[in-house]
């Protein structure tokens, strides 16, 4: 009765309870991956919590960050013009748009480094929330600086595919 006792224990011990963790990150390309973990016992969440983790480190190595520290300036989307980048798609009520960033405005640059194509100017715009970036952008009234600070990218945009206005 002894050992049916600790064998008992034991294979509740190693597969116990079920857990489950789920992971969303997004990139400057507004590009989203998921991380998930499912365990079951301590066994089973160990190698779980590893393989999560190696998950998340991965995208992050790629450039994506995860979507809770994810911020955004509003700029959805650039497009080259020769050779200026320029804002394509504002979003309403974003940072970029409350301080007049307008659709064909030129960015000429992001905290104080001049953007060298469309990734550029969007890796240099995405960051993590609530971070000061600086932009000088050109437009119709002539070049000025622009100070904004990233909102959350899922306050901005939700947490999956998102269709601009």
């Amino acid at each position: 009765m002894k050992v049916f006792f600790w064998v008992a224990v034991a294979g509740a011990s190693l597969t116990g309870c079920v857990t489950a963790q789920y992971g969303s990150l997004v990139n400057s390309r507004n590009e989203f991956a998921h991380c998930y973990r499912t365990s079951a016992g301590i066994t089973g969440g160990i190698i779980a919590s590893v393989s999560f983790k190696n998950c998340v480190e991965g995208y992050e190595k790629a450039g994506y960050m995860e979507l809770q520290q994810a911020g955004a300036t509003g700029i959805y989307k650039v497009a080259a013009d020769g050779g200026a980048v320029r804002a394509a798609s504002i979003t309403r009520g974003s940072p970029a748009a409350r301080v007049g960033i307008a659709e064909g405005d030129v960015i000429v640059s992001v905290d104080g480094v001049p953007v060298s194509g469309s990734d550029d100017a969007m890796g240099r715009l995405f960051g993590k929330v609530d971070t000061p970036v600086s932009i000088v952008v050109r437009g119709p009234s002539g070049e000025r600086t622009v100070p904004v600070t990233r909102a959350s990218y899922s306050g901005l945009y939700g947490s999956g595919t998102f269709k601009p206005d």
